[in-house]
């Protein structure tokens, strides 16, 4: 398992966050993504839109 990540943009300041998860190694679903996450330049807490 390596560690994967996903660039998602604050809803509030349209900022660039990189949110880290586990990587699958036989496949391409990245797992623990949080389900809510802060927004490391405003604070805004933001939802995690459906990986699926």
């Amino acid at each position: 398992m390596g560690v994967a990540h996903l660039h998602y943009d604050c809803w509030n300041c349209g900022e660039e966050n990189v949110i880290e998860g586990d990587s699958c190694t036989c496949c391409d679903r990245i797992d623990n993504i949080p389900y809510e996450w802060d927004c490391w330049y405003c604070g805004a807490t933001n939802a995690t839109p459906d990986l699926d």
